[in-house]
């Protein structure tokens, strides 16, 4: 019966361990320094064309301290990032502004130790905005080596909200990966979007291009997988499994 059950526990182990979902990168988009212009460093406020990952899991940042202090060089959580174009930018068609809310990720998968396990805060109130927005595209790059897709996660999520009915068009790699349709209004809601298990295991690029002259705010913005045990993990249980089934021979030998 022991033994049953040391082989038992083996076999869940090894289950249980292919099948963790983790948030990958995610943006708060508290990396803006003021309200108003595409800039994130707050001592030499250059116009920033893109944003890095501002909490992970693996980091342990919160975004309510996404600079350091005196640099003012936005912390990297190492996984992700999202760029756009520098014109975008001197233009302030891209910039980050007041989501004027405390709860627009109140719909999103929540991951412990991040920023996103309270659901009911948004500490820093910053979003990314894109104004009079028709042809601009954002790029979200992120390195999804060592994951494969989420087993029950959305792989990418997001808040957002529009001025007018505006859709984001998306690829994957430069290979079409579908759209989304943004409510109009004031109010955010939460959007998610399908990523292949194919584009898991390496860089994912994947671009959205808005298509109308709207205003488009995004926030919260998450991408997670189901994160692939290193293999001593799995050499430790597979030895484990054969601990195991030495006794039960051993034990019907004697037998």
């Amino acid at each position: 019966m022991k033994i049953n059950a040391l082989l038992l526990i083996a076999l869940a182990a090894v289950s249980s361990a292919s099948a963790q979902d983790s948030l990958v990168a995610g943006w708060d988009f508290g990396q803006f320094a003021f309200d108003g212009s595409a800039v994130t460093n707050s001592v030499t406020l250059d116009y920033a064309t893109s944003i890095s990952a501002d909490y992970s899991a693996a980091t342990n940042l919160v975004s309510t301290q996404p600079h350091n202090p005196t640099t003012g060089v936005p912390f990297d959580a190492g996984r992700g990032v999202i760029s756009w174009t520098l014109a975008d930018a001197e233009n302030q068609r891209v910039f980050g502004n007041s989501n004027g809310s405390t709860t627009v990720n109140t719909t999103m998968v929540s991951f412990a130790g991040t920023e996103m396990s309270n659901l009911f805060a948004d500490p820093t109130g910053q979003a990314l905005n894109f104004s009079q927005a028709a042809g601009v595209s954002f790029t979200i790059t992120v390195d999804l080596t060592g994951y494969n897709r989420p087993s029950s996660a959305s792989p990418l999520s997001f808040a957002a909200g529009a001025s007018s009915a505006t859709t984001i068009n998306w690829t994957l790699n430069s290979t079409p990966l579908g759209s989304t349709n943004v409510s109009i209004g004031g109010s955010y809601a939460a959007y998610v979007l399908d990523i292949p298990h194919a584009a898991y295991g390496g860089i994912a690029n994947i671009v959205g291009t808005v298509s109308s002259n709207a205003d488009l705010t995004i926030d919260n913005l998450q991408v997670n997988g189901s994160a692939i045990p290193e293999p001593s993990s799995y050499a430790a249980l597979v030895g484990l499994a054969g601990l195991g089934f030495v006794a039960a021979r051993r034990r019907s030998v004697r037998v």
